[in-house]
C-alpha cells in the first residue's frame, strides 16, 4: 500500500468515526494520531458496538 493510499485510508477511517460521534479512543488518544491499523481497530470496534445496540 502505497504512503497516498494509507493517508487516504485513514482519512476514510477518520471521516467515519466522526459520522458516529467518535472524536478519540476511549485512552484518550486523537485519530489523526493513530496508525491506520489503530484506526481500522477503533472502525471496527465502533461499528460492532453500534450493531449491538441497534438490535436491542
Amino acid at each position: 500500500m502505497s504512503e497516498t493510499d494509507v493517508q487516504k485510508r485513514k482519512h476514510y477511517l477518520i471521516k467515519e468515526l466522526h459520522r458516529m460521534e467518535i472524536y478519540q479512543t476511549s485512552d484518550g488518544r486523537q485519530l489523526n494520531s493513530l496508525t491506520l491499523s489503530d484506526l481500522e481497530w477503533e472502525h471496527i470496534t465502533a461499528r460492532c458496538e453500534a450493531a449491538r445496540h441497534a438490535s436491542y
